[in-house]
């Protein structure tokens, strides 16, 4: 075996142990923490709070009857002498009166409101399970960017050795090094390099928008994520690898996957997605508004007493006081252009707001057919690239380092090798984070509340899996 090849050999071994071997370093926050951080200071749910209750008081209020109205006024004063004894009729009145709305208006009208204002909690979680489904696809990208930057630097020590030896032989005339291997090399680590680039990049633009979700909005302080270069140096969870990945579970029986077979069980959970619930309950509004509306064909009444006093004539006679008491109320009569349409303008508004609930049934359930789908033929590759691909790859670069270090092989061919087990190291860590991105979609869609339950664990179960590609 030639000098060249003894180096080239030992500069492979001490690649392999590279990778192989496990560093350990502090962990990042695990995602529960950043899901919950995220939600306490999301300024949405706290405006969502105050709408509510001023719903809620505004439902006391429209329960209440109108303001009782008072009158206070002088009648019959002549006017030649402006005394108050000169003439009979002459008076000091007080009255009031009170107006009753029409029908059950103020009773529909509550209710309206409460319902209305019942809405906001469902609106919560929703909105809590979209920022946990958020953070964790953001925490997933941020996970794949530092792997791969993980995997690449771990690799591209590889890479600088093949090329220094490879420079130093060709120097030295040793061996059947030539330009080529040089230049091939040389090639192979500028590519790296821009690679690692990218993640680099990647991992920036992840970290920057998900410290957005995470700023206090009191404060405007964000105590929880680290500089890029604190990440890159920090590991996910507790595992021995730098590159364990939690395994995200399914919070729904994996066998609905088959949308087609399982299609009733699937409906009936989205029916109980909290955004279908809002519009249940926003159907039910409307709905009050047609009630609302018909009350416009019942009369308004009105009911008023008065108390006027009257002074002693001018011979000193006494006078009696009079009291006056009286309902009013008024006649719908010419309802064709009015009152019958806005009833039916009322009812043609919630028989529209219908489609609303079909399209948003729709919607979901279209997605959850997608990453269905797209779940599946994630886990065939990934099942084929951690059963079949990797280990043909690993026993396809181990034959061509063997084959060279026997004066068989190319170096070249030991460098592609290399190279397209590193791609496909990358594209298995690819896959696992998209099973794991598609699962966290499906429990927002199938299981939204257990996302954002009160328990320990969120719906994204983490528990600590292998190291993938190792």
């Amino acid at each position: 075996m030639s000098g060249f090849t003894r180096k080239l050999n030992v500069a492979l071994t001490l690649l392999t142990l590279t990778v192989s071997g496990g560093v350990g370093a502090q962990s990042l926050p695990s995602l529960d923490s950043l899901i919950t951080t995220a939600i306490e200071n999301d300024p949405w749910l706290n405006g969502s709070q105050l709408s509510q209750q001023a719903l809620q008081q505004k439902a006391i209020a429209a329960g209440t009857l109108p303001d009782p109205v008072v009158k206070i006024g002088m009648l019959n004063l002549p006017v030649d002498s402006g005394s108050f004894s000169q003439e009979n009729m002459t008076q000091l009145q007080v009255g009031v009166s009170q107006m009753i709305p029409r029908g059950q208006s103020l009773e529909l009208e509550q209710q309206k409101l409460n319902i209305a204002a019942s809405i906001a909690p469902y609106q919560r979680e929703t909105r809590k399970a979209a920022i946990a489904r958020a953070v964790s696809l953001l925490w997933l990208d941020i996970y794949l960017a530092k792997a791969s930057i993980d995997l690449i630097e771990q690799n591209k020590s590889l890479f600088e050795q093949a090329k220094s030896v490879a420079e130093t032989a060709y120097s030295s005339g040793l061996g059947e090094a030539s330009q080529q291997d040089v230049l091939l090399a040389e090639l192979e680590l500028i590519q790296l390099e821009d690679k690692l680039a990218e993640e680099y990049q990647q991992l920036e633009i992840q970290l920057h928008t998900l410290n957005q979700w995470l700023i206090n909005p009191q404060t405007n302080a964000n105590s929880t994520l680290f500089t890029i270069d604190e990440v890159v140096q920090r590991d996910f969870g507790q595992g021995k690898s730098r590159r364990a990945l939690p395994e995200f579970s399914l919070q729904f029986p994996e066998v609905w996957l088959n949308t087609q077979v399982h299609r009733t069980e699937i409906l009936e959970k989205l029916f109980t997605h909290p955004t279908i619930t809002a519009l249940d309950l926003e159907q039910q509004a409307r709905e009050k508004d047609v009630a609302l509306a018909r009350q416009s064909l019942k009369p308004q009444w009105g009911v008023n007493a008065s108390y006027a006093y009257r002074d002693e004539n001018a011979m000193g006679d006494s006078r009696s006081d009079l009291f006056s008491i009286g309902v009013s109320f008024d006649v719908p009569l010419f309802t064709g252009n009015k009152q019958q349409k806005q009833i039916s303008a009322a009812i043609y508004n919630a028989e529209a707001f219908k489609t609303e609930k079909h399209l948003a049934i729709r919607k979901l359930l279209s997605q959850v057919a997608s990453f269905s789908a797209k779940l599946t033929r994630l886990n065939e590759r990934q099942s084929l690239y951690t059963a079949r691909i990797l280990p043909q790859t690993t026993l396809q670069s181990k034959a061509s380092l063997n084959a060279y270090t026997n004066d068989m092989g190319d170096f070249s061919e030991v460098i592609r090798s290399r190279v397209t087990e590193l791609t496909n190291q990358l594209t298995l860590l690819t896959l696992n984070v998209g099973v794991a991105k598609t699962k966290a979609q499906l429990n927002y869609l199938l299981a939204p509340l257990s996302l954002t339950s009160t328990s320990s664990t969120s719906a994204l179960t983490q528990k600590q899996g292998s190291a993938p590609n190792e």
